[in-house]
């Protein structure tokens, strides 16, 4: 399904790095934040798999089962269950009661939870979800340095992108970070990856752009972060919201706990 936005209006998205995250844990979350991201590192245990596993509808556990590589199975399972968990946290519903549906170009979205938006990804062993009232756009990548990068950019970074990583002390880190950066922002948008990357603004600093690239209008703005050496990471949100909480899940956070004895 693709976006028919067709405003020719000018939107402004504002673009920055996060030098450092508090990553508190997850029993520290209230789940009363109006703008939070989650990271959960695979695997984690087996009990939560289990459980993660059980908040599958019958469709999502067929689609699981088709993915040929387990650790691409384990990701979706994960995935899925954690933002049911995390959904029910902030809404004060049963895990298995959150319903996804799929709004433009597949973003998954709470379907009786109003006024709660999530936005989900993952790379390598970890999983990252943002959640807040308005709309949200999250992106992680790991550092593949074996990717022809170089070859890549020409088509999806603008000259000034390019030569902000050709001379770089390293220029692979910054890839990451820019293409992040594009991507959170057209999650959060709803418009998702287009042909148009090379005119979505990364570069630290503010940008006006036309709202029909992005496929929204009014401001936005994109903070990279880092979710650890290997993996950057960006969050679009409007900037009319507070700084985000970051948290970070393992076996002994509370709600987690509580899912894999319920």
């Amino acid at each position: 399904m693709q976006n028919t936005f067709l405003s020719t209006e000018t939107a402004f998205v504002t673009c920055r790095q996060r030098t450092t995250v508090d990553w508190q844990p997850g029993a520290a979350c209230a789940f009363t934040d109006a703008l939070a991201v989650f990271r959960l590192a695979l695997p984690p245990s087996t009990a939560q798999i289990t459980a993660f596993e059980n908040l599958l509808t019958p469709a999502e556990r067929v689609r699981a089962d088709r993915y040929h590589h387990p650790a691409d199975r384990l990701r979706f399972v994960c995935g899925r269950g954690l933002l049911r968990t995390v959904a029910g946290q902030y809404t004060q519903q049963p895990p298995d009661q959150i319903r996804l549906t799929i709004g433009l170009n597949n973003k998954p979205e709470l379907g009786n939870a109003p006024g709660v938006c999530v936005n989900l990804a993952h790379a390598g062993n970890w999983i990252v979800l943002a959640v807040s009232p308005k709309p949200v756009g999250i992106d992680v990548e790991i550092i593949n340095e074996i990717v022809d990068y170089q070859f890549i950019m020409h088509s999806v970074f603008s000259a000034a992108e390019q030569w902000d990583v050709g001379p770089g002390d390293q220029p692979g880190r910054l890839f990451y970070e820019y293409w992040t950066r594009k991507e959170a922002l057209l999650k959060a948008t709803g418009l998702g990856i287009t042909d148009n990357l090379y005119h979505i603004p990364a570069r630290d600093g503010n940008h006006p752009v036309s709202s029909q690239l992005i496929g929204d209008n009014g401001t936005w703005l994109v903070q990279g972060f880092a979710v650890d050496n290997t993996h950057p990471a960006a969050l679009a949100h409007r900037p009319d919201l507070p700084e985000p909480f970051f948290y970070n899940l393992n076996p002994d956070n509370l709600f987690l706990n509580q899912l894999c004895n319920a």
